[in-house]
């Protein structure tokens, strides 16, 4: 099974590279620390050394800058495309020199990262450029799988630049220009926020351009060849060694320190302030500016308006006079934050929720009789003994209260389609309170009330075989096609069914024994949230049963059991309720309705005499993650039945005042 803790994320750059990972203890991403002085980086250099001897990466290949030059690759990224590099009288495959350093990584994360604990990890999030296109993408994936990775994603970098300013800095806007400005690239994108996450706008498409620091690096470069002509050979020899320590000082003077000289054999060259501003200006900022302002314009044109706030990231987003001239000659503000450097890379680690802490120790189980219970309370009513019944179904008390009922129309995975069925979102106020089944009704449960009442459940059942939906006479709540024990939800049940039951609890226990209406159901499985999901904006299957092979909003794939578990398998809600979302439908009392127009504000269930549907909440384990979030709706006819529908209970409280 996939845990966060089987993930790494790379942000390959033409000067740099950055790898990010899920720390567990702190429940955010981090940077892992790749020089040997515990910077959060490598250069992105690779070295060939002459004949048959191993390729080295990062600050290894460094080293051998004065040594070795001819060996040294500045700039792989940008070569990819090439079928061949030829270095030190070598012909190199791009991809294959790819691979191994993706190979590199992967091992050195697997020994160095505590959450591994000496595994290499098997998932990668690689990111891509905006001007990526689909070879470069299948070069980076191809090159991924070759490392031993089993899992390769690609995101755009702007949207992860996006995600890791939403949740490490605490942007709130709803929509976002990214200018990312990086060693090779600039890449810039108007995003929208939805949930915990981006979505670029398809009406102005994220675009790029082929000009980023590095190229800065090569104008200075020039410059430097110009301010000393006489050195020029040396100069050229000793390229890769020039270039980086003019990228030192280029990052040095934009931070507000001086520049330094370059020794050239013996002799110092100090490039003026002036070459260097009119270096960054002439490559960099007159280009993004003009670029960036033609892709506002469309922005505007779309939006009836001015186009939102620039967020800046991406080591070039630090150049000097940057930020002033696009607040200047833009006319728009911008953002940036400590991390920006490392905005990628840190957006691209899935956002996965931090697995909710262990509830309390249950409420001692109380006997109802004269006196309203308190909320929280878990209770069994009495049995025709005069004792607390065990075979009855589990209570909780679920306290009166207000929510917003139904999903925004930004939260993902709620599709245009879905825009009547889960809104409009509107408030519904529940004055008392009610008791809900703790867990969904046990077949061991359902079993006794066959017993008593001979109830009939023939016809079969729907169940999915892979392609369509089949009616298999061999179905039934007691083989439903997959192993199960009494502590198993039932299935196989239709909404006659449910009522049938909840009829029998009534006259077996004299109180008013029902199903939830929708308002209520959803009421109890947010607990008081507002997210998709009780424990926040993404889910992963150690917390639900559903189908793994998908993934909803940044999180991992895992597990598609392919069936039930036990009812209290994970963790219960706020409320002391067990999964609410996965594992079986739920049926409720509601005739089915397109969308909220007109539906109750009290929380009452909405009948009104059509019973050719009826509601079904929570999703099961045949759902993809979309399906069981707390807003998901669904509808089958009273009398069908499928070995994913189960039915969780609900009763009134009628005591005291």
């Amino acid at each position: 099974m996939n845990t966060r803790n089987d993930t790494i994320a790379i942000d390959f750059g033409t000067s740099r590279i950055k790898v990010a990972y899920w720390d567990s203890a702190r429940g955010r991403p981090e940077l892992m620390h790749l020089g040997a002085d515990g910077t959060a980086y490598w250069p992105s250099l690779v070295y060939a050394p002459p004949g048959q001897g191993e390729v080295i990466w990062g600050s290894d290949a460094e080293e051998m800058e004065q040594d070795d030059p001819a060996g040294l690759i500045v700039a792989l990224k940008r070569d990819l495309r090439k079928p061949t590099l030829v270095y030190n009288r070598r012909r190199l495959e791009p991809v294959r020199l790819l691979a191994a350093l993706f190979a590199c990584l992967r091992e050195r994360a697997g020994h160095e990262l505590p959450a591994l604990n000496g595994r290499s990890p098997t998932r990668v999030v690689l990111t891509r450029p905006a001007l990526f296109g689909p070879v470069e993408e299948t070069l980076m994936q191809a090159a991924a799988k070759a490392a031993g990775f089993t899992e390769v994603e690609l995101i755009p970098e702007p949207v992860a630049a996006a995600r890791a300013w939403l949740q490490a800095a605490g942007g709130s806007a709803d929509e976002v220009v990214v200018f990312d400005g990086g060693g090779g690239t600039i890449d810039w994108a108007w995003l929208r926020r939805q949930g915990t996450d981006f979505r670029v706008m398809p009406d102005c498409p994220a675009c790029g351009w082929h000009v980023g620091g590095h190229d800065v690096d090569e104008e200075l470069f020039a410059r430097l060849v110009a301010l000393a002509p006489e050195l020029t050979e040396e100069i050229e020899t000793k390229r890769t060694l020039i270039l980086k320590r003019l990228r030192t000082i280029k990052e040095n003077y934009s931070r507000g320190q001086a520049p330094g000289p370059i020794r050239i054999g013996r002799q110092p060259v100090t490039l003026p302030v002036a070459e260097i501003d009119a270096a960054i200006e002439q490559v960099f900022i007159t280009q993004a500016t003009a670029h960036l302002a033609r892709y506002l314009e469309q922005i505007a044109t779309v939006r009836n308006g001015p186009p939102p706030t620039v967020l800046l990231v991406g080591g070039g987003c630090h150049l000097r006079g940057l930020r002033q001239a696009l607040e200047t000659r833009l006319g728009r503000p911008t953002q940036s934050w400590d991390r920006a450097d490392f905005a990628v890379v840190l957006g691209a680690v899935p956002a996965v929720s931090r697995p909710p802490p262990p509830p309390p120790p249950p409420p001692p189980v109380e006997v109802l009789r004269g006196r309203w219970p308190d909320p929280g309370c878990v209770f069994r009513d009495w049995g025709p003994g005069g004792t607390p019944d065990p075979a009855l179904p589990e209570m909780v008390v679920i306290p009166a209260g207000s929510f917003m009922m139904g999903s925004a129309g930004s939260e993902p995975g709620r599709e245009p389609w879905k825009k009547g069925v889960e809104g409009p979102q509107h408030q519904v106020t529940l004055a008392r309170p009610f008791a809900l089944g703790r867990t969904a009704v046990t077949r061991g449960q359902f079993r006794r009330f066959v017993e008593a009442t001979n109830h009939r459940l023939e016809g079969g059942a729907y169940r999915w075989d892979g392609s369509a939906w089949t009616l298999d006479p061999k179905r039934h709540w007691l083989s439903p096609g997959f192993e199960q024990t009494d502590d198993h939800p039932v299935v196989c049940v239709n909404w006659n069914d449910a009522q049938a039951y909840v009829a029998w609890l009534s006259s077996l226990t004299g109180a008013a024994w029902r199903l939830p209406s929708e308002a209520e159901w959803e009421y109890a499985c947010r607990a008081g949230t507002t997210t998709p999901f009780w424990w926040g904006d993404t889910i992963t299957t150690d917390q639900s049963n559903y189908d793994g092979n998908y993934t909803y909003n940044g999180g991992l794939k895992g597990d598609y059991r392919q069936r039930t578990v036990p009812v209290d398998s994970f963790v219960a809600n706020p409320f002391g309720l067990y999964q609410m979302h996965g594992n079986v439908w739920e049926w409720v009392e509601d005739h089915w309705h397109d969308d909220y127009g007109g539906a109750p504000s009290d929380g009452s269930a909405w009948v009104d005499g059509n019973d050719t549907a009826r509601g079904l909440r929570g999703g099961s384990w045949l759902n993809l993650p979309d399906g069981v979030r707390s807003a998901y709706r669904y509808w089958n006819t009273p009398g069908l039945r499928d070995n994913f529908g189960g039915v969780r209970v609900a009763r009134t409280l009628n005591l005291g005042p």
